[in-house]
């Protein structure tokens, strides 16, 4: 046996543990971010829901929940930087400073993170699907919501 042959098992553990200490980061992170925010109903969510998770999107599924922190230009997110939103499957948390709107906030952007994790998609860091290209679904359902006065 070589020093090799050692050294991958110990290797595997530590890529192992060292990946559950990033997720575990990331759930508190998570947590941190969605404490801030507080699940609320707006004027006008339902609406702008639908414009954009069905009509736009054409999701037939449940909308994630939505948390808002009011007041706030942005929060600390999963990685620790500022954002105006943050996303998982299940729910999103937005900034919602004074005067926001529905097409001015991060809403439509954190709702197409959900849908393309919902079908499978990988956390879109860098935007690479084509619906983050401008003109894309996500600026489709902002140009929506403005139609509407939203």
């Amino acid at each position: 046996m070589t020093a090799i042959d050692l050294l991958v098992p110990v290797l595997a553990v530590v890529i192992i543990v060292g990946g559950l200490v990033v997720q575990r980061t990331w759930e508190r992170r998570r947590a941190a971010a969605l404490a801030a925010a507080r699940k609320i109903q707006k004027p006008n969510q339902a609406e702008a829901t639908r414009i954009v998770w069905n009509d736009v999107y054409g999701c037939t599924d449940e909308p994630p929940v939505v948390h808002f922190a009011d007041g706030e230009t942005a929060f600390s997110s999963l990685r620790g930087n500022a954002v105006a939103g943050e996303a998982n499957p299940e729910e999103i948390a937005l900034a919602w400073p004074a005067g926001a709107t529905w097409s001015s906030s991060a809403f439509a952007h954190e709702l197409n993170h959900v849908r393309l994790l919902r079908s499978g998609g990988a956390w879109q860091e860098a935007h690479e699907d084509p619906s983050w290209a401008p003109g894309g679904l996500v600026d489709r359902a902002v140009l929506a919501l403005r139609v509407r006065g939203l």
